[in-house]
């Protein structure tokens, strides 16, 4: 029988070329990790709002995205819109104010509705937000389902530059007790 013994050390115990190294293989190696979240929140938000996504590719890392969008209604725009969105929509903005136990039938309060449950979802419905405050005449509702898209596209690509600093490495690191080997090399 053999006994080897071997240095473990932290991230923060490392050298800085160690750290580098953990680094880019950390970030070879790592998918983003709330990608699934984002697309989700894509595929629920574009569903609530009665268009089909089809033949879609998100690239998180670059930010760009192609998708194909279908619905009857594409073509409103401006005010027929922005009345189509509060007739048929209302709640997913507003819900009515609650006093005690008793809800109102005539006053509402802005509500943050949740799509799927993740940060991404008032990130989704802000576009649409923005326009039911401000429409524009010549905006169709297909561009503000894109617009929506986008929204969240860059949103995860933020979070996925963010993914790949050397302060959330060292943080996740640190969290997850990961132990390298003197050259960086993961254990």
């Amino acid at each position: 029988m053999k006994t080897i013994s071997v240095n473990l050390y932290s991230f923060d115990e490392l050298s800085d070329k160690a750290k580098q190294y953990a680094i880019d293989k950390f970030i070879s190696d790592h998918e983003f990790f709330w990608s699934d979240a984002y697309i989700d929140t894509i595929k629920e938000g574009i569903d609530i709002f009665d268009f089909e996504l089809y033949n879609w590719r998100i690239d998180f890392f670059s930010g760009h995205y192609d998708c194909s969008l279908r619905s009857g209604k594409s073509e409103l725009s401006g005010l027929r819109l922005r009345t189509y969105l509060l007739n048929n929509y209302y709640s997913v903005f507003y819900r009515r104010k609650e006093y005690g136990k008793r809800k109102s039938k005539i006053t509402y309060e802005k509500y943050e509705h949740h799509i799927t449950g993740y940060c991404a979802d008032q990130t989704f419905l802000q576009p649409i937000i923005d326009f039911i405050n401000k429409p524009d005449a010549y905006k169709t509702f297909g561009e503000l389902m894109d617009d929506c898209i986008y929204a969240v596209v860059m949103d995860g690509r933020n979070d996925y530059e963010y993914q790949c600093t050397e302060e959330y490495i060292s943080d996740h690191c640190e969290a997850n007790e990961y132990m390298f080997y003197e050259n960086g090399e993961m254990h």
